[in-house]
């Protein structure tokens, strides 16, 4: 099932559920964002503390932080199905 939505997966996607959280992204963070998700996402699931380290760098610290908050949520509510 994940499988097939990270197939689906676009741009327009994260900019706009960034938008619905009061986000506006730069370039530079949509393509990071979209990156690890489309191309890393086992290890985004399995082991991300290296992904998190790369992304501190490169995202804004407000930015980081809501993604740090999402992957603890979404992992706690999907972890079953992880």
């Amino acid at each position: 099932m994940l499988e097939r939505y990270i197939k689906l997966l676009k741009k327009e996607h994260i900019v706009k559920y960034a938008r619905n959280l009061g986000y506006s992204l730069n370039d530079v963070e949509i393509n990071f964002i979209y990156d690890k998700i489309k191309y890393q996402y086992k290890e985004l699931i399995n082991n991300p503390d290296n992904i998190f380290k790369e992304a501190k760098q490169v995202l804004r610290s407000d930015v980081y932080s809501e993604i740090i908050n999402l992957y603890q949520i979404y992992k706690k509510k999907l972890g079953h199905y992880l």
